[in-house]
């Protein structure tokens, strides 16, 4: 499976809407273990519903889950702080499991778990910390 920089850029764009939603032109072909139990039982009908015009489908591929317990303790609704030590060890732990993954097909995989579900509003702090980080 090729991956393609654009398709890392393309799931961050409209983080707030789920994975499989066209991005432009573009759909991710989402396993649907990865789905959420709101969406895990109509699975086939979304893909093909949001898929039907799609240029591109980019699949995401199944992967062994990194231990997500203490990501996944913060609740959607739930606003998110660095200042609060509890969320700060949240962003710690979320880099170290991106920072982890040595093939970016998994980092797209592990984004489709991780921020579909819940945890967009991180995305944004996450952001602002990857600003110090040098290329």
């Amino acid at each position: 499976m090729v991956f393609d920089k654009k398709h890392l850029l393309l799931l961050l764009d409209r983080p707030r809407e789920p994975v499989f939603m066209g991005k432009g032109r573009v759909v991710f072909d989402v396993p649907d273990n990865y789905l959420t139990d709101r969406y895990r039982p109509i699975g086939p009908e979304i893909q093909n519903r949001f898929g039907e015009n799609a240029e591109e489908r980019i699949p995401v591929r199944s992967i062994a889950l990194p231990d997500l317990r203490i990501p996944m303790s913060l609740g959607r609704q739930e606003q998110f702080s660095l200042f609060i030590p509890r969320h700060r060890k949240i962003a710690a732990r979320l880099i170290d499991i991106f920072m982890g993954k040595r093939i970016m097909v998994e980092v797209r995989s592990l984004y489709s778990v991780l921020f579909a579900p819940k945890l967009t509003h991180i995305f944004t702090e996450i952001k602002v910390l990857r600003a110090g980080i040098k290329y």
